[in-house]
């Protein structure tokens, strides 16, 4: 399955974006989505106490635009924006 982050990644590899005509949320957006889960990110490891195999886990840029990571929170926090406006009464 092709994701949208490796469409941007070879378009970006074969300077076929044009940078110029993006504002800057939208470069960062874009960005974000092509480093999303890749080691510029940063990673976390995991290793097995019995036979040491280690497991790399790369960080998520957290960006609402990207799909791979920020599709989730959004989708959760609309969720949770829907329950509040159900809310007869909010007390702080």
């Amino acid at each position: 399955m092709v994701h949208i982050q490796d469409i941007f990644r070879s378009m970006d590899i074969e300077n076929r974006i044009d940078y110029s005509k993006l504002n800057q949320k939208q470069k960062k957006a874009l960005r974000n989505i092509i480093e999303c889960k890749t080691e510029v990110m940063g990673f976390n490891t995991d290793t097995c106490e019995c036979c040491g195999h280690t497991k790399i886990h790369y960080n998520s840029c957290k960006n609402l635009n990207c799909p791979e990571c920020g599709a989730i929170d959004k989708e959760i926090w609309m969720v949770l924006c829907q329950d509040l406006r159900q809310l007869k009464y909010l007390f702080f």
